[in-house]
């Protein structure tokens, strides 16, 4: 028997299939991946929030009060986008120190730790709904476990 050269390779029909497959299964994807990275970026910020903390614990146990600038406390920095002083930016976010707190952020979402009481939240804005998926994300929390305070941030405790 002699085949014919077009019998020969897929459908068109079977080619959709095999495109549609690919779509469906990379749109379930895409979202879990994305939180993924959103809770990686997020546990970066929190390890350099911790850090940060108990570096001003130190400075204030020696100063009797908390720095204002990097500069000022005992923290090895990672290699920084610039020069630190109240504010440290990396490819990753940024983190940033006052008198009364310190936290770190990315893409709109923000960690903060409260020297005084040693608790912490994650700040989105009200309009920002990347920020609120990414504390949602990192937190565990959902829309109706926040609180909204600071004018129109969000708060995950």
């Amino acid at each position: 028997m002699q085949k014919n050269k077009f019998t020969e390779g897929f459908t068109l029909i079977e080619l959709l299939v095999v495109v549609l497959i690919i779509g469906i299964l990379a749109a379930i994807a895409l979202p879990r991946y994305r939180k993924i990275i959103y809770k990686t970026k997020f546990t970066q910020a929190i390890f350099m929030v911790n850090r940060i903390y108990k570096a001003q614990q130190e400075y204030y146990v020696i100063q009797e009060k908390y720095a204002g600038n990097f500069s000022s406390i005992n923290i090895d920095l990672p290699p920084t986008n610039g020069t630190p002083t109240n504010y440290a930016h990396w490819d990753w976010g940024y983190c940033f120190i006052s008198k009364e707190y310190c936290g770190c952020g990315f893409n709109g979402a923000r960690i903060f730790k409260w020297y005084s009481s040693n608790s912490s939240a994650c700040a989105a804005e009200q309009t920002d709904y990347k920020a609120q998926e990414i504390c949602e994300a990192a937190t565990g929390k959902n829309s109706k476990q926040r609180r909204l305070s600071g004018g129109n941030y969000f708060y995950y405790f």
